[in-house]
């Protein structure tokens, strides 16, 4: 073992996907297929926040796509099999005890979802879909100090499987230089699994708890496009979403409504320079008071952004490259879902990226 406060974690994953695609017709389209996630987790160090442990995950499934003239059909199910078997940890200096766990999920899953092309330019779009998330090792098993949130985490063994009914539909409106979409969706989730804050400390750490409650999720996001000519395009987006529990209460970690806007003004190519552009963006995040019982409210904020970015020829070889600034002005914020903010520790403040591409012809 390692030293005492030594966080050491071995994790082996192996994964598999196989898929079968089949043409049945020259509109109908059937693809199967199989996943498979298989995880060992070893501890090599003396602090242990999630014990050792293994995970393995099987899933097969079929897939069925249907092309009309103006109507898309698309269906499919999926049966995903999990089991989770973990060792007995003793307690150390930096984490309780851990019981042994060795559980085990199944559920089969399907989905159903459509697209018509409206006259008018319209497109209209309905899904229907159950989803399925078993808990993770974390969420079963933790029992300890996670030291890169500050936080001092509490697992639940018992915790069952997420299972989702979701319904989302959308319209978009689109000529030549101008489109609109707008997005909704609804999602009601069987023992939506969660991370609460409480009121409790352990060596100065808050105490959170792996928690679950059947809860809803609905939201959505509009969107605009606008090019009044080739060197100039607009575009702006809302986009909100609400998590609620059973009782009515907010649930935890929820992003606040975020309003977006764009303009990028593309250039004439000049001389080695094309695809030359530059663009101002803004985004303006909302307060956020839809907060959880022992969770604090964020205030807004607004981050402007701006850069360039072009191709040139160098010796008929293409280079890309872009300056890109973020948060520009140098705006004081939190945001909201930052694990740091119960420390009050701020966000990353302006920041200036280049990035250059250059292929190389190996031939």
């Amino acid at each position: 073992m390692g030293d005492a406060g030594e966080l050491d974690l071995i994790l082996n994953t192996f994964t598999s996907n196989f898929e079968w695609i089949h043409q049945l017709t020259e509109s109908l389209e059937l693809t199967v297929g199989t996943q498979g996630n298989f995880q060992n987790n070893e501890n090599d160090g003396g602090r242990i926040l999630v014990p050792n442990a293994e995970m393995n995950e099987y899933s097969a499934f079929t897939y069925l796509k249907e092309n009309f003239e103006r109507l898309n059909v698309e269906t499919g199910v999926r049966y995903d099999y999990k089991t989770v078997k973990t060792d007995m940890m003793p307690a150390t200096e930096f984490s309780a005890e851990m019981l042994p766990i060795d559980n085990d999920y199944s559920v089969l899953n399907g989905a159903v979802g459509a697209s018509y092309g409206f006259s008018g330019n319209f497109t209209g779009k309905l899904n229907f879909a159950t989803g399925y998330r078993a808990p993770n090792l974390a969420e079963l098993s933790s029992n300890g100090i996670h030291e890169g949130t500050t936080r001092y985490e509490i697992g639940n063994s018992g915790l069952k499987s997420e299972h989702n009914y979701q319904v989302d539909a959308g319209i978009i409106y689109q000529v030549e230089d101008f489109s609109a979409s707008f997005d909704y969706f609804f999602n009601n989730v069987n023992n939506f699994i969660f991370l609460n804050p409480t009121s409790d400390s352990v060596s100065f750490n808050r105490v959170y708890r792996f928690m679950q409650d059947n809860s809803t999720l609905q939201g959505g996001e509009a969107t605009l496009d606008f090019k009044p000519t080739d060197l100039v395009d607009l575009s702006a987006s809302y986009s909100t979403v609400i998590g609620k529990r059973e009782d009515g209460s907010y649930l935890p970690f929820m992003p606040a409504d975020k309003l977006s806007g764009k303009v990028k003004f593309n250039i004439p190519d000049w001389s080695v320079f094309y695809n030359f552009s530059v663009f101002v963006s803004a985004d303006y995040h909302f307060e956020q008071t839809k907060t959880a019982a022992d969770e604090a409210p964020t205030d807004a904020y607004t981050l402007v952004n701006a850069g360039i970015q072009s191709t040139v020829k160098l010796w008929d070889n293409p280079v890309n490259f872009s300056l890109v600034g973020t948060n520009i002005l140098g705006e004081y914020y939190i945001s909201h879902l930052s694990i740091l903010k119960p420390l009050g520790v701020h966000n990353i403040g302006r920041n200036i990226t280049l990035s250059i591409d250059v292929p190389f012809n190996l031939q």
